[in-house]
């Protein structure tokens, strides 16, 4: 046990060097700008789809959504918002770690695996769900071993059930399928609680009251249970075996790409499994479950995204399974730093041999704005942020840079190319959405989109209809199964557009898509996210 002003120091440091590396390569991704048009469209009366004209849930991260459009409506500063979300739920993270570890040596090697791994440093921001994923999990996680630790369950008072009860519907509202990380580690505490129900029901409560007015909330709303990217994203055709080799194939061309967090992964897993109790074990089998899901769907398109919130967990797990060690037995000071030297050395040699073979320096290091590959090269999987701040800078230097804006007009014509849209640009225009001045059921425009449905929604503004092909903001199309005959993208699984469909959502009248049974099931569908419309064509 080094002095309390070391360990202060070694974490204040270590708390530093994570906030430097995760701003260093600040950026926003195009589908966090998916959500942002939802929070737009809610905080300026356009109703609560992505889509002004439909009520569809394109977005799958309940609680990122609402604390984006809390601190968002409450600054107008909604990129900046984005960031500082982030960057503040990332730092408290990672001090709920690191003030649980008690050897500088620990506090190193956390410290270097995080901030060395490409997937934990670039999705600290990105404007996705991932930092308050490592949050709630860290809270849950520290929570559970609290309850499990206590001499009997009886000695936990019920204020800590209830807590845990919060952050487990926390972490379910963070991203839905977080669930499977919490199976393993529900299951121990519900055997180990077994006969004292009154501690059951007071956790069950405390789950089931926060996800019960979400999903009411969602349901009347949205007129369904889950998001529409879930519809979207499993009506489709593809042999169970193409997405299992697709899945296998994106944690290789993650791991490959970036062997910090391979290596971080596996030794982190390793050394919660031998040294952990058995609620840390608990834990690390829901890692190894969640990994194992990822594969089962097919994985994503973009490079290290499900592998961020992984890595957390099994850096979080192993520190504090290490540190738990070494607290139950008195091991000579010597014995202790010749085991932490063992793990920095084996951890550096590994990461930097996997590094030299690859020739890809970490994020932490390299130039920010530059792409490390392209997706055709790499089984369609794709370096998100590289593309972003290399193609079009959105990063957080544009922010603040003093250039002129790319784009003159607020409303920008439809077909214009937005790829290059820089993060000023869409700061810009998220700050002046327009107020609605009264719902209309017909937009004075649309456009097709699939990829690049993000920047579109946001340069295009709320008057532009946009119709996704890839039904994840398009009810509609999500309901249309996906037939695979050819390569396919993870997460973005194109339909072939109905004739007529188009025209028919220019002028809000179903009848015109041209296959009567597209057009009754397209008139069903507006029925439950646009009965407005529905209604006034039958009149």
């Amino acid at each position: 046990m080094k002095g309390p002003w070391v360990m202060r120091v070694a974490r204040i440091a270590a708390l530093v060097l994570i906030a430097w590396a995760v701003v260093r390569i600040a950026w926003v991704s195009d589908d966090s700008l998916i959500t942002l048009r939802h929070a737009l469209n809610i905080s300026h009366g356009w109703g609560a789809g992505f889509n002004s004209t439909e009520s569809v849930q394109a977005y799958s991260h309940p609680l990122w959504f609402l604390a984006w459009l809390g601190t968002g409506a409450l600054t107008n500063q909604w990129i900046f918002t984005a960031l500082a979300l982030g960057l503040v739920s990332t730092l408290t993270a990672c001090a709920l770690l690191l003030w649980r570890l008690q050897t500088p040596g620990v506090v190193l090697v956390a410290t270097s695996v995080l901030i060395f791994s490409n997937a934990f440093v670039e999705y600290s921001t990105s404007g996705l769900e991932n930092p308050l994923g490592y949050l709630t999990l860290g809270i849950l996680i520290v929570l559970s071993i609290r309850i499990f630790d206590s001499s009997h369950v009886r000695s936990a008072p019920s204020s800590l059930w209830v807590m845990t009860g919060l952050t487990t519907a926390a972490v379910l509202l963070t991203r839905l399928d977080y669930a499977v990380f919490l199976a393993f580690p529900l299951l121990v505490l519900a055997w180990r609680t077994r006969q004292d129900y009154r501690r059951i029901l007071v956790f069950g409560v405390s789950v089931l009251v926060p996800l019960s007015i979400w999903f009411l909330w969602t349901y009347s709303t949205y007129s369904a249970w889950l998001p529409n990217t879930f519809l979207a994203k499993t009506n489709v055709e593809i042999l169970r075996l193409d997405l299992v080799q697709q899945g296998l194939r994106y944690i290789w061309v993650s791991v490959s790409n970036d062997p910090v967090t391979g290596v971080g992964l596996v030794f982190g897993l390793l050394v919660a499994l031998w040294l952990g109790t058995t609620m840390v074990r608990a834990w690390a089998l829901g890692v190894v479950a969640y990994l194992s899901y990822v594969v089962w769907i097919g994985g994503d398109f973009m490079a290290g995204r499900f592998l961020a919130v992984p890595l957390f967990v099994a850096v979080f797990l192993s520190s504090v399974a290490w540190t738990q060690s070494r607290s139950d037995r008195s091991a000579p000071a010597t014995q202790e730093s010749v085991g932490v030297v063992a793990v920095v050395g084996t951890v550096t040699v590994v990461a930097v041999v996997g590094l030299a073979a690859i020739g890809l320096p970490p994020s932490v290091v390299a130039n920010p704005q530059e792409q490390r590959w392209v997706s055709e090269e790499n089984g369609r999987i794709t370096d998100e942020r590289g593309f972003y701040l290399f193609e079009a800078d959105r990063s957080l230097g544009n922010l603040l840079s003093d250039e002129p804006l790319a784009l003159e007009g607020y409303i920008a014509p439809v077909g214009a190319e937005f790829a290059k849209s820089g993060l000023k640009d869409i700061d810009r225009l998220a700050s002046q959405w327009p107020a609605s001045s009264g719902y209309s059921p017909i937009p004075t425009d649309a456009a097709v989109t699939c990829g690049l449905m993000g920047s579109w929604g946001i340069v295009t503004g709320p008057t532009v209809h946009l119709i996704d092909v890839c039904g994840l903001a398009d009810r509609f199309m999500a309901e249309k199964p996906f037939v695979a005959n050819g390569p396919w993208l993870p997460g973005h699984f194109v339909r072939e557009l109905p004739e007529g469909y188009e025209e028919a959502i220019r002028v809000a009248d179903p009848s015109l898509v041209t296959d009567p049974q597209e057009a009754e099931r397209l008139r069903q569908v507006w029925g439950l996210i646009r009965p407005d419309t529905v209604s006034s064509v039958a009149n």
